[in-house]
């Protein structure tokens, strides 16, 4: 099967909306500036280090284990020092990505700053791998938002990559445990990989190999989880973008914190 999978400079609007309506995603290759996005891995890696030793001394807060480090994530006031989350925000604004961004939500796009955060996984499982799962279950499905996932750093062969199911869904896969409040987080939010891959496929399954600027989009309906192999030894920092039109009804209503931006 043939990838949507498209060099930045090579990419226009036509391509990327086919991928995304055809296949749920679409890789561009080298869109974002890897010197700038260079600077926000050393400054993520700093902050999960500090982390690190703040839960070795069991000085992390509970609510911030529970809402950020144990599902990897930092927080995003971490990356301030380098222009924080409005600067990473910018480099995708000033990106080759900025004409896609307008043909998939219209002039103006709302970015989600709720979910605009950086991500670690490790292959020893300290963090958990992320299973089967689709946005949409947490953000909800009446407004159409696509995700740019960007790795900071070259992934995929000696560091966890992302998995997606390269078929258009139009509605929420209901997870299994959803109601089970007392389980960790991505045990209610997943789905079961058997049944995911009997309904959709196994070559359906996507995991490209991806360097530093390079970005994975696809919708909030795209069922993907994180990839990993035994062979891979080393951890993974990566950034994910949110952003839907921002005429969309109800963004602030349901509790997002949005920054708009003319594209």
């Amino acid at each position: 099967m043939e990838r949507p999978d498209y060099q930045a400079d090579r990419i226009d609007p036509t391509r990327f909306l086919k991928g995304i309506k055809q296949q749920g995603c679409c890789l561009i290759r080298g869109a974002l500036d890897t010197a700038a996005l260079g600077t926000y891995y050393d400054q993520a890696a700093a902050a999960y280090a500090f982390r690190e030793e703040q839960r070795a001394r069991g000085e992390l807060p509970e609510s911030f284990m529970r809402n950020f480090y144990e599902v990897g994530h930092t927080l995003p006031q971490d990356l301030d020092p380098v222009g924080g989350v409005d600067g990473f925000i910018d480099l995708f604004v000033q990106s080759p990505l900025r004409r896609l961004m307008k043909a998939a939500m219209g002039p103006k796009v709302a970015f989600i700053l709720n979910n605009t955060l950086p991500r670690r996984c490790d292959p020893a499982g300290i963090v958990p791998k992320t299973p089967f799962h689709q946005d949409a279950t947490f953000l909800g499905d009446k407004v159409f938002i696509i995700n740019f996932w960007t790795p900071l750093q070259d992934c995929g062969i000696t560091a966890p990559g992302l998995e997606v199911v390269t078929r258009p869904i139009q509605e929420t896969e209901p997870p299994p445990n959803y109601d089970k409040e007392e389980l960790f987080y991505y045990d209610r939010m997943g789905l079961e990989e058997d049944k995911v891959i009997e309904k959709y496929g196994a070559d359906m399954l996507w995991h490209p190999e991806m360097k530093r600027g390079d970005v994975l989009a696809f919708t909030d309906m795209t069922i993907h989880r994180t990839y990993v192999t035994e062979q891979m030894a080393d951890d993974r920092i990566s950034m994910e973008v949110r952003f839907a039109s921002a005429t969309a009804p109800g963004l602030a209503e349901r509790g997002f914190n949005v920054k708009v931006v003319d594209v």
